[in-house]
């Protein structure tokens, strides 16, 4: 207990409700054009991990890469 008799505030856990597979499905989806690097950035996950994530993706069918040059592009298929 505080000085003032109140409880102490618990310590604040982070969580998310979406997985980080819908995270970078919705990232991928607002930025095709987007560099891995970038998407795990904005996902705050590893680089690595965002490219296993989008593999699976692909896996999946909810996604589709292609080269654009010396970049990838992504497509997503919402079907």
């Amino acid at each position: 207990m505080q000085d003032d008799d109140r409880p102490a505030a618990a310590p604040t856990r982070s969580w998310t409700l979406l997985t980080n597979h819908a995270r970078l499905l919705l990232l991928i989806g607002r930025n095709p054009d987007a560099r891995l690097r970038d998407l795990a950035e904005q996902a705050k996950i590893t680089e690595r991990a965002a490219q296993a994530i989008v593999r699976d993706l692909e896996e999946a069918g909810y996604v589709t890469r292609s080269r654009v040059g010396r970049r990838n592009t992504y497509e997503v298929h919402p079907e």
